[in-house]
């Protein structure tokens, strides 16, 4: 949740609901995203937006790469629970993922 200055709500968002840096939440949007195939516009835009909200909190560009690459690193297992038969070498691929947006390897 994110509240104004007044301290009366801005934004609520209960999906996955906790509290957390706001770079969990973009992280995790920014993860979904690359694992979707789609590339990283609306995430930048996304967090971009976030910086000119009050009470938001500070998220850098380095923070936003840690976070995306921890959701990466979180969705290494779902091919494995999905039966995928090519789960090793998906959960290898996100690996390298989460490795390559960490070096700021993936726009």
């Amino acid at each position: 949740m994110v509240l104004g200055e007044d301290g009366a709500p801005l934004l609520i968002d209960f999906d996955r609901m906790k509290m957390a840096p706001i770079g969990y939440d973009l992280g995790d949007f920014a993860a979904v995203e690359l694992l979707s195939g789609r590339d990283s516009s609306t995430a930048m835009a996304l967090a971009e937006a976030y910086r000119r909200v009050p009470g938001t909190g500070v998220v850098t560009d380095e923070s936003l790469r840690a976070w995306t690459a921890f959701h990466v690193l979180l969705r290494v297992t779902e091919a494995f629970r999905n039966l995928d038969p090519d789960c090793v070498n998906h959960a290898r691929q996100r690996v390298d993922l989460a490795h390559a947006v960490l070096r700021g390897k993936v726009e």
